[in-house]
């Protein structure tokens, strides 16, 4: 329909790539919340809370690069398109 299947495929692998290594990372913190002490337990949701919001940034980040590589569509449609999918739930 819009003519840019190859951004949209790179997209999704970059998705599927953050969400696979932020799992993987978190995996042994999960563990580490649920079997230690609090201020050990305290350290390790800091932790993860630090690990997600670094990786989101970084799935925005490359998204950008992906579209500006592509001038197939602007930066504005970009945001319009993520930010609100991601906070706003009805």
């Amino acid at each position: 329909m819009f003519k840019i299947s190859k951004l949209t495929d790179n997209y999704i692998f970059l998705i599927f790539l953050v969400n696979k290594v932020l799992t993987i990372l978190i995996l042994p913190l999960i563990i580490v919340i649920a079997l230690s002490a609090k201020p050990v337990s305290t350290i390790a949701w800091t932790l993860s809370w630090l690990l997600i919001a670094g990786f989101v940034l970084y799935r925005y980040i490359s998204a950008i690069g992906l579209v500006r590589k592509d001038s197939s569509i602007s930066f504005f449609i970009l945001f319009y398109t993520l930010e609100p999918s991601k906070f706003y739930r009805p």
